[in-house]
């Protein structure tokens, strides 16, 4: 599978070459001729010139179907497999993606089929209503989210293009380990002290740059602050770390996020999480 990162940096290089960056001017995007471009870039994207650290998990969400560069009309065949979840319960979305914006057009649960605790596959017919005169950059999103606050656990997305009419071109994705792996602290670790040093591996993204955020009980937001992947190259797998500030007058549940946010659209390409307790 080409990685989606290298679809980022090819939408920030040519949103650079189209003058959307140039001080004192106005946003001017051809976005029919950028995601040409961007199409192009995906299915000619080199394989990261370094393996991946051996002992990295599978992704939490893989999808399968649609792959990255597909081209959808009407409805998707969504299916891939998944780490367990709350009663094994997932969310898809269609969505297309615009100057500084990103609307869901579709959203559809759908269930992890293998007994609550085990990995296991999803499939699901998405139906979506597009409309534009012009295909239109757009993403599949598979999405995981907490009983306790209703925030996302863990997101996957597939780039696609969205098309009102013709034939769809549907492709598949190759299974890959995970994108975003936090190594420390523990899923359930107690942290003291008012500050949490996280640490993980994941793989190299635009300008090799992640968000980390930390999230208290009940969805209140902590801090949060970027941090560097320490990868030789885009696409490549590294290490990163960052520590986050916080301040607690009680024990209480929180969450680590680590997401991979997009320069172009805004959105995020991916994310993942742990549930941790904060002390004073």
């Amino acid at each position: 599978m080409k990685p989606v990162y290298y679809v980022v940096l090819a939408i920030a290089l040519t949103l650079i070459a189209c003058g959307t960056f140039a001080p004192g001017t106005q946003p001017t995007v051809d976005i029919q001729a950028t995601f040409e471009r961007v199409r192009e870039t995906l299915v000619n994207a080199p394989a990261p010139t370094e393996p991946p650290p051996a002992d990295l998990p599978e992704e939490a969400i893989l999808i399968l179907t649609p792959g990255s560069g597909s081209r959808l009309v009407g409805e998707v065949h969504v299916e891939g497999i998944a780490d367990s979840t709350f009663e094994q319960n997932l969310v898809i979305q269609v969505v297309a993606l615009g100057e500084g914006r990103s609307d869901v057009i579709a959203q559809q649960p759908v269930t992890i089929q293998a007994e609550l605790g085990q990995r296991g596959p999803f499939a699901a017919d998405v139906i979506f209503n597009f409309e534009g005169d012009v295909e239109q950059p757009g993403e599949v999103r598979v999405l995981s989210s907490s009983p306790r606050d209703g925030g996302l656990t863990h997101l996957a997305t597939a780039q696609v293009t969205l098309a009102a009419s013709g034939l769809p071109d549907v492709r598949t994705a190759h299974p890959h380990d995970e994108f975003i792996v936090i190594s420390s602290p523990s899923p359930g670790e107690v942290i003291t002290g008012g500050v949490v040093r996280v640490e993980g591996v994941a793989l190299a993204s635009f300008e090799q740059t992640l968000l980390v955020e930390l999230h208290f009980e009940e969805g209140g937001f902590i801090s949060r602050g970027p941090v560097t992947v320490a990868a030789p190259d885009y696409g490549n797998w590294g290490p990163f770390h960052l520590d986050i500030a916080y301040t607690a007058t009680a024990p209480g549940p929180a969450r680590i996020v680590v997401s991979d946010p997009s320069p172009a659209f805004g959105q995020t390409l991916h994310l993942a999480s742990i549930e941790i307790t904060l002390e004073p």
